[in-house]
């Protein structure tokens, strides 16, 4: 089905772009971590790697999300920033898209 297929492109691009976003930091000079975790819960997953990995910060992208993703994620990026022990910086890439 179309739902499917679209999360299967999403879920396919995730990779390369994690890693083009540690490969430019690294370029910049910041010292990171990019890890992707699966989880039943996404947030519960993020929240958990946050402090197994002893993260300073927890940095999310949003609004590349289609309706359907929306749908099924966006209680995501809300259940991270309040209920994370870290601060989280969140990111808006259709801010950057428009320049």
């Amino acid at each position: 089905t179309a739902f499917f297929e679209e999360l299967y492109v999403d879920v396919k691009d995730v990779t390369n772009k994690v890693h083009e976003a540690e490969v430019m930091l690294r370029d910049e000079g910041v010292d990171v971590s990019a890890h992707i975790i699966r989880h039943h819960a996404p947030s519960d997953s993020v929240l958990e790697a946050s402090v197994t990995l002893g993260a300073d910060l927890v940095v999310i992208v949003s609004g590349q999300e289609s309706q359907i993703s929306e749908m099924l994620f966006g209680s995501t990026a809300r259940n991270i920033i309040s209920e994370s022990h870290v601060p989280v910086l969140s990111i808006n890439i259709k801010y950057y898209e428009n320049d």
